[in-house]
């Protein structure tokens, strides 16, 4: 039995004999695509894309192709506006809504925030393409509104998924119908793959996070338990410091792993070949600039000028919380000293030192000196910049610079928890 002899070829001639019911089959492939649950079913880039090809090859013609296409779509997401704006008391009771709520508060919030734009974004987009208009029906959309939203998008859509079969159908006259019908199933059959692999992954991420999420929720709710202050309403501190420790593991991990196989994760930055660069850094060596001193010597008027802005704001506790800052960087610098020298420099465990120092006066200032935290802010972030600049002048690791600005945020962001945590504390007691 052979493919192409007994089944396409006298299928291809009788479509061409009969194009109105290939335009019907794409007016209904279209339609049901664009249909509320039946479209998150029905793979649209599949058939699409072999309607696309017909039509390229000569089957159809392409401009009735692209126009039934778009009413199809047009039809398919009014239908659904309908049903949404005639029942929608009903909805949320039917299957599958009933047994999967989160779709319609994903949607709506969707909604609520996009407004009519999001039924010219949903229509691009899997898990919205049939959920959108039902949405835009239930909460009373103006019909005009979304008839306008309806026809682009459903014009943009037929473009999207039907034009790139075409160009394709049209490539494939030249070759013969054999070779013709082998490219038309590879490509089909790509396509399906990449659909159901979709599928198969959305499915996989759904459970994925579901597991996550609960896990996560544990340790969140541990966190502004145990670290966060309990006057706060808000945990953006507490949420910075665990985003930072979760990057830190991960690049540590990858980090050893790569140094394990002799591979550095970010190599020296390719800033310092441009010739500005290298004449900087000439500039540096003539004048016998030694960083690590400057470093040193920025540190310690850190620490004076935290001293002096205490004896100033006068509050309680947060001298202890800064000499603790350098105790425990004492600790960290012996123990790497002494275990991990030749992996990460100590030149970095300064740099660690003053980030987490700046850290540190960034969240006080903004705490007990506003407007004049405007100021150190500037002085913070210029830091940050000229720190960066003068180590991708020197040629040094860019990966080691990252680790040391990470380390350096963590143990500030850490100690200023800690600081008002206990002080909240402190005053309960009291």
């Amino acid at each position: 039995m052979h493919l192409f002899s007994d089944y396409l070829h006298p299928l291809t001639i009788w479509l061409q004999s009969h194009p109105y019911f290939a335009l019907f089959f794409t007016f209904l492939i279209s339609f049901a695509e664009s249909l509320a649950i039946i479209g998150s079913i029905i793979p649209g880039s599949v058939t699409m894309t072999a309607v696309g090809f017909l039509a390229g090859s000569g089957v159809m013609r392409v401009d009735l192709t692209l126009i039934v296409a778009t009413l199809g779509a047009i039809a398919g997401d009014s239908l659904s506006y309908t049903i949404g704006y005639r029942f929608h008391y009903l909805i949320p009771k039917i299957w599958p809504f009933r047994n999967n709520p989160e779709w319609l508060v994903y949607g709506k919030d969707y909604f609520a925030r996009h407004g009519g734009k999001s039924v010219l974004i949903g229509r691009f987009f899997g898990p919205l393409r049939s959920i959108i208009p039902v949405i835009a029906g239930m909460m009373r959309m103006n019909q005009t509104q979304f008839l306008i939203a309806n026809v682009i998008s459903g014009i943009a859509w037929a473009l999207v998924y039907v034009l790139p079969g075409t160009f394709i159908g049209a490539a494939s006259v030249e070759l013969s119908p054999e070779t013709a019908t082998r490219l038309l199933f590879l490509l089909l059959s790509l396509l399906a793959t990449l659909w159901l692999f979709g599928l198969i992954l959305r499915y996989l991420s759904t459970k994925l996070n579901a597991t996550l999420t609960k896990w996560f929720h544990v340790l969140w709710l541990w966190s502004t338990k145990k670290l966060s202050p309990k006057f706060l309403k808000y945990y953006q501190l507490t949420l910075a410091f665990l985003s930072l420790l979760l990057f830190l593991v991960i690049f540590l991990g990858v980090s050893a792993d790569l140094y394990m196989n002799q591979i550095e994760v970010i190599t020296y930055f390719p800033l310092s070949s441009f010739k500005f660069f290298q004449n900087f850094k000439s500039y540096l060596i003539n004048m016998g600039v030694n960083v690590r001193y400057i470093l040193k010597l920025l540190s310690l008027c850190l620490f004076i000028g935290f001293v002096l802005i205490h004896f100033i704001t006068k509050k309680n506790g947060a001298l202890f919380w800064w000499i603790n800052l350098y105790v425990t960087y004492g600790i960290f610098y012996f123990i790497t000293s002494k275990l991990v020298s030749n992996i990460f420099p100590n030149f970095y465990l300064i740099l660690s030192l003053i980030t987490a120092q700046l850290s540190f006066i960034l969240l006080y200032t903004h705490m007990y000196l506003y407007p004049f935290n405007k100021i150190i802010d500037f002085l913070i972030f210029s830091w940050l910049l000229v720190s960066w600049f003068i180590f991708t002048s020197i040629n040094h690791s860019l990966s080691y610079c990252i680790l040391g600005y990470t380390l350096g945020i963590i143990l500030g962001l850490s100690h200023w928890i800690l600081y008002q945590r206990i002080t909240n504390i402190i005053q309960n007691d009291r």
